[in-house]
């Protein structure tokens, strides 16, 4: 018995820091896509800067939100593998802390957080596109007509 509880300290401990490591990495891809946003929008307002440049930072966001969504996935997986090794080693042990914490929180109506996050990245990754479909097709009118600008918003 004290050697699957001491297993099962260590999945618990293993458990928490995935989960501190996918909250770090959240807050860092998070903080990289709204950065890169003003960017964006920072250089269209600017006159002497090409469509080019906000094109090449839109690409660079959506080579970033890829990332973010498989360490997303990895995070959940690692996540849920560790977690259903801890509810087998908790049964053989003859308790049920996890799997009653579990039980409480899958009777509230939320969606799981790994679920929400991979949607919103997932639109993001939809805006993104459109945004470099919409600035590649503004490029190449620069290069045909000479300037063009967006309107701004004042």
């Amino acid at each position: 018995m004290g050697h699957e509880f001491e297993l099962y300290k260590l999945l618990s401990d293993q458990i928490e820091h995935l989960r501190a490591a996918q909250r770090e990495s959240r807050r860092f891809y998070t903080l990289v896509n709204i950065t890169g946003a003003s960017i964006v929008f920072g250089i269209q307002s600017e006159k002497e800067v090409s469509a080019l440049a906000s094109l090449g930072v839109v690409l660079g966001l959506l080579v970033l939100c890829t990332l973010w969504l498989n360490a997303t996935s990895y995070y959940t997986r690692c996540i849920r593998l560790k977690s259903d090794s801890l509810l087998t080693i908790e049964a053989a042990l003859g308790f049920a802390w996890f799997r009653n914490e579990l039980n409480a929180l899958h009777g509230s109506i939320r969606l799981p957080n790994s679920f929400a996050e991979r949607v919103m990245i997932s639109i993001l990754i939809a805006l993104y596109i459109g945004l470099a479909g919409f600035l590649g097709v503004q490029a190449e009118l620069i290069n045909a007509f000479g300037t063009l600008r967006l309107p701004s918003p004042s």
